[in-house]
């Protein structure tokens, strides 16, 4: 929770107002929830509009919410791949408009992820104009 002044104790029942909510998941069932203080003690607030639920706050269980999971760089060119393949189908290239990712082998699927496709210019700039993009979605590999 982050809050005016975060050196002074939480009163012993607390709720965070929504622009103060640091929000967490819940691994077991995937809900997103916020923490609230009840008698003294930590909390998990299901976020639910419709019903009040909140459980002991547990940090094994409990994890904070981040805007997405750092992909890796087969995932960010399985969608280079699939940008691709419209391109191919517009620029009559019907072969490689075709191919699917699954189907690729190995070898393939790591040269695409490495360098793209290298034989024409249109489909390697697409190529690296979304590998570029998505990088800060990709984890430190």
């Amino acid at each position: 929770m982050t809050r005016a002044d975060p050196h002074k104790p939480l009163p012993d029942e607390y709720d965070p107002p929504k622009a103060e909510r640091k929000y967490f998941r819940d691994e077991t069932t995937g809900d997103m929830g916020w923490i609230v203080q009840r008698g003294g003690k930590p909390f998990f607030h299901y976020d639910r509009e419709a019903e009040t639920i909140e459980r002991p706050f547990r940090k094994h269980q409990h994890v904070e919410d981040k805007k997405h999971r750092p992909m890796s760089r087969y995932q960010l060119a399985q969608i280079a791949h699939v940008a691709d393949k419209r391109l191919c189908h517009s620029l009559g290239k019907h072969v490689p408009a075709k191919s699917d990712w699954l189907n690729l082998t190995d070898e393939q699927r790591t040269m695409w992820a490495q360098t793209g496709p290298t034989k024409n210019y249109w489909r390697h700039e697409l190529w690296e104009a979304i590998m570029g993009a998505l990088a800060p979605l990709a984890r430190k590999e």
